[in-house]
């Protein structure tokens, strides 16, 4: 099994980006900066209404956001597949894409949990990893106003500006919601479905990662990882297998698909020394996942307080931007 190189990774960056670096980086605005700085731009302010021009901004940002989503999908399940072959395929698909888009409402309503076993099974079987990023799809789509999730306690450790792109790309999502027929109803029931096809993977022994997609939509780097293991054991999941989707499972990943050196995720003999020491049990009750001693980052010692003296430090750079 191969180490994991930095000199490597970097002469196989260089080639990738001599060939298509170019149209990477359009890709990568298009599917990040572009809408997301377009929704926190021209998502209306709380007690405003949305201007004709701002809906056709935001409507042009998903246009460009599944468009450039589509060609990453065929960058990675088809990795000989050019960047710019990738959009083009992306581009031909994109009327069915949108169609399904706008009808999002529609087609929960057409989901059948009667084939989630199968498709669990299959990903079982052909070694498909998951990572469900539960918590940001709360977000999208649950009942909480944005004043509500602004004012969570993690929202002091994000930048001002940034908390306020999220409060407005909620209220946007509340308009797309009902351009797409999404009631409250069908987003819950949206919702509900992901549990239970989080719930059946696990079942069937599908292998899971664990991922938040942060920083975005109150997705504070860190803080929503403890939600995201919430939620995840809200689904259903026992306490081993969420924490065993963002330990020895990862190593796995590592190890089994990417050929690299996997030798973490346990506490053995051997396996690199990244430690997070608990005053309790989370096998127990995950909240102990909070009751850190302090943890070992590549060797070095790193006590609570410390992480705490860090944590007060960033909330009062952000507390004087406000």
């Amino acid at each position: 099994m191969t180490k994991l190189s930095l000199s490597r990774a970097w002469d196989e960056t260089k080639n990738v980006l001599a060939r298509d670096g170019k149209l990477i980086a359009a890709v990568g605005l298009a599917l990040v900066v572009f809408p997301q700085t377009l929704a926190g731009l021209f998502a209306p302010q709380e007690g405003q209404d949305a201007a004709r021009g701002s809906m056709w901004v935001l409507t042009l940002s998903i246009i460009v956001a599944i468009v450039a989503q589509a060609a990453l999908n065929r960058l990675a399940i088809g990795p000989s597949t050019t960047v710019g072959e990738a959009i083009r395929r992306a581009f031909r698909r994109t009327p069915a894409l949108l169609a399904a888009f706008a009808a999002q409402g529609e087609v929960i309503a057409l989901i059948d949990p009667a084939r989630f076993r199968a498709l669990a099974e299959m990903s079982r079987s052909l070694n498909v990893w998951n990572v469900p990023t539960m918590y940001l799809w709360e977000n999208f789509y649950n009942d909480r106003t944005p004043e509500e999730l602004g004012a969570l306690p993690e929202m002091q450790y994000a930048h001002p500006r940034q908390v306020q792109g999220w409060m407005n790309q909620k209220r946007g999502r509340s308009r797309a919601d009902s351009a797409q027929r999404m009631t409250p109803e069908r987003r819950a029931r949206y919702l509900e479905l992901r549990r239970m096809m989080l719930k059946t993977l696990a079942d069937a022994g599908a292998p899971l990662l664990m991922g938040t997609d942060s920083p975005q939509m109150f997705n504070v780097p860190g803080f929503a990882l403890h939600r995201e293991l919430q939620v995840a054991h809200a689904a259903g999941l026992t306490n081993y297998q969420v924490l065993e989707s963002g330990t020895r499972n990862v190593g796995r990943y590592v190890s089994e698909s990417l050929k690299e050196d996997g030798a973490f995720g346990t506490v053995a003999a051997g396996q690199w020394a990244d430690l997070v020491l608990l005053e309790a049990n989370p096998l127990e009750d995950l909240a102990h996942l909070r009751r850190r001693a302090g943890v070992i980052v590549r060797g070095r010692w790193v006590s609570a307080s410390e992480i705490q003296t860090g944590l007060h430090a960033l909330a009062a750079k952000y507390a004087a931007l406000r």
